[in-house]
């Protein structure tokens, strides 16, 4: 039964009973999991966690076919755009109104920055570590990271002037002033390459864990206006910092740490 007042003892037993690798094909993590190079493993959660959205039904069956097209190493297949071969999937895929000309667009995209950059990490810290991202600012410097990281990919792709809505929504921004999107997706992405346990990848070894934002899914929402970590009526940015706070008094150097066990709590129990 949930609580009424979050308490250390409660979210370290919920942590000790779903925080397991047993739980990891409940979870679209399970996607990267399947790869061992690391810069396979980092493009296979970034298109893993920007489909994070729908039903689970809908999401693992589209992030199986689309995976299956891609083969074992999903870093070759980005770098020599091997998606041209594969126009017929790309003209039939779909996931709710996201096209396959929108993921298209994407993958041409990253092709273009691994051309600049050796990792998805270097291009990150490009915006984590500018004069910017100091905290006298209205977002944390992990929000002006991820406007920039976003702002570089929608750079990268084919027309980036015209850009479809799909595309949009599959690269949000948390805006310059926190009043943007929350940005659940990319923060999930995130919490994967920078925490490090059987769970998490920690492959982006030069973000700290303590910058995370806790990715704001239906039930960190509803667990969090119960708990009273969350009083905003809109959920945004700023709502999605509010809530990494309130974790902060329980984790401080790792506020996301409940994020994958409060998530199961809610959907196996």
């Amino acid at each position: 039964m949930l609580p009424r007042y979050a308490s250390l003892a409660f979210l370290n037993a919920v942590y000790e009973k779903y925080h397991r690798p047993l739980f990891i094909p409940t979870d679209v993590i399970l996607f990267p999991h399947r790869f061992q190079n690391e810069t396979d493993i980092e493009i296979s959660a970034l298109l893993s966690s920007i489909l994070a959205f729908g039903t689970v039904k809908s999401i693992s069956t589209n992030l199986e076919s689309l995976f299956r097209r891609m083969g074992k190493k999903p870093y070759e297949y980005i770098r020599n755009a091997l998606w041209q071969r594969d126009e017929k999937f790309f003209s039939s895929f779909r996931h709710r109104f996201v096209r396959g000309e929108d993921l298209v667009c994407i993958l041409r995209a990253l092709q273009k920055i691994y051309e600049r950059y050796p990792s998805l990490e270097s291009l990150f810290l490009q915006g984590y570590s500018s004069p910017e991202s100091r905290n006298d600012t209205p977002i944390s410097n992990t929000g002006h990271a991820i406007a920039f990281f976003t702002s570089e990919i929608r750079q990268h792709c084919p027309s980036c002037s015209s850009l479809t809505p799909g595309v949009r929504f599959l690269l949000p921004s948390p805006g310059r002033d926190g009043s943007g999107s929350a940005c659940k997706r990319w923060n999930l992405f995130l919490r994967w390459m920078v925490r490090k346990d059987e769970i998490d990848f920690g492959l982006w070894r030069n973000v700290s864990p303590a910058d995370l934002i806790m990715p704001l899914d239906t039930h960190i929402i509803q667990i969090s206006r119960r708990w009273g970590f969350l009083h905003r009526k809109s959920i945004d940015w700023k709502s999605a910092e509010e809530v990494t706070q309130a974790f902060r008094r329980f984790s401080p150097r790792d506020p996301v740490k409940y994020d994958f066990s409060l998530t199961r709590y809610f959907m196996l129990k």
